[in-house]
């Protein structure tokens, strides 16, 4: 009965510690590295323009809460799928599926709007395609399915300071993990 009582605790402590350091660990256990630039587009969709325009009338202008909120944006219009369709968030507002390219390029749409209406010219977010390192292993050298050979994500720069960003938002969709790392 005590080996059961130790075993319960010492697994829900590491649940809880999981749980509260899941950003972190992530983040020093898995690293991106670019291999390619997406296409960047702009937001013609009249109805998504509109949502994103009321939605972030009363955000602050803090970068940080921006790619938040831009991240909780795609989640929240976004479902994963494996198929190839269209990348383009125009046509994703009305089909709600995209695989992690779509995922990408939709964050850094919403967010380009976000910073075009706060009036925050020097930033800007662009979708890259990237590979990712699992402690400093290249995991899609393991990976033989033409599909895993790459992963999209989003890099946010000041073109004045050079301070700089990047988020996976399909791993936000699915760990709620905001930021990540960069070589």
């Amino acid at each position: 009965m005590k080996f059961l009582k130790r075993l319960f605790f010492t697994l829900l402590f590491l649940f809880i510690f999981l749980l509260l350091f899941k950003g972190w660990l992530y983040r020093g256990m898995i690293s991106y590295k670019t291999i390619g630039e997406r296409r960047n587009y702009v937001i013609r969709n009249q109805e998504l323009a509109k949502d994103i325009d009321e939605q972030t009338e009363d955000k602050s202008s803090k970068i940080k809460s921006l790619i938040k909120f831009s991240l909780d944006i795609t989640s929240d219009r976004l479902n994963y799928t494996f198929e190839n369709n269209s990348n383009d968030p125009n046509e994703l507002y009305r089909t709600k599926t995209a695989h992690c390219v779509g995922y990408a390029a939709y964050q850094a749409s919403v967010l380009n709007r976000i910073f075009k209406n706060k009036g925050l010219k020097e930033w800007k977010a662009r979708p890259l395609a990237g590979q990712l390192y699992f402690c400093g292993i290249n995991i899609h050298s393991y990976l033989k399915n033409p599909f895993f050979r790459d992963h999209d994500f989003v890099e946010i720069k000041n073109s004045v300071t050079g301070e700089c960003f990047y988020s996976d938002p399909t791993i936000y969709d699915y760990l709620n993990i905001t930021f990540i790392s960069h070589k």
